[in-house]
């Protein structure tokens, strides 16, 4: 239903949360507050709940292709729509990985009937091993804007030859920031200092510096990075 008035709101409008109504004729808000429903429309009233704009998700794991034990596209789309996402961007750590055109053109194909838009993050590696980066104008010809090896980190090389193209081919790149060469044996803090994180954001900002490519900073968890 793409006409609505919505009443007994709750909208963030002007710097604050505030009790509202809306008109929203052909998908679109037409206007705040009127005076009474205009009569052509379907009156809902909402309960006081709060009435968003669609949020948009920019790193979601759909686990399709390759891993629906964990999730399938019907179940991630089902769970995005319940928490108020029009929007998910699928990372690409899939079997078989996001990292040629024809693989995407697939998974694009498999999700058009979802009840959410999803966008695609192409790998930044073949097979995302971190150092044999894809080749970002046959990605960006099959409408990928983002691409990430996701939880696996990019090497200095690769991390370079990848920003060079990224700005000629206007897409993200997005990084998940651990250097293994800091870690301990172990899997938690003591173990895998802030260094191993803040050390690579700052290798690839120099390089966003030096390129100016776009760039996502993936994972972070540390006070240094943020500084």
């Amino acid at each position: 239903m793409s006409s609505l008035f919505l009443h007994n709101a709750q909208v963030f409008r002007n710097g604050q949360l505030q009790a509202d109504s809306i008109v929203i004729e052909n998908g679109r808000i037409t206007e705040f507050s009127p005076k009474e429903c205009p009569k052509q429309l379907f009156a809902l009233d909402v309960g006081g709940r709060l009435v968003s704009r669609g949020f948009f998700d920019l790193h979601t794991h759909l686990r399709e292709p390759g891993f629906p034990s964990k999730e399938t596209l019907a179940t991630a789309a089902k769970a995005a729509v319940r928490g108020g996402f029009t929007t998910v961007t699928a990372m690409p750590n899939t079997v078989p990985t996001m990292d040629n055109p024809d693989a995407v053109a697939d998974l694009r194909s498999a999700t058009e009937a979802l009840p959410v838009k999803v966008e695609i993050a192409g790998a930044a590696t073949r097979g995302r091993s971190g150092s044999v980066p894809v080749s970002l104008a046959e990605l960006r010809a099959e409408g990928v804007w983002m691409v990430t090896d996701d939880g696996d980190p990019i090497d200095d090389q690769t991390m370079e030859k990848l920003m060079v193209a990224g700005a000629e081919q206007g897409i993200i790149v997005a990084n998940h920031l651990e250097d293994a060469q800091y870690h301990g044996p172990g899997a938690f803090a003591p173990d895998i200092p802030a260094e191993s994180e803040w050390r690579m954001l700052q290798r690839d900002l120099e390089w966003v510096k030096r390129t100016g490519c776009r760039y996502h900073a993936q994972h972070l968890s540390c006070r240094e990075s943020v500084e």
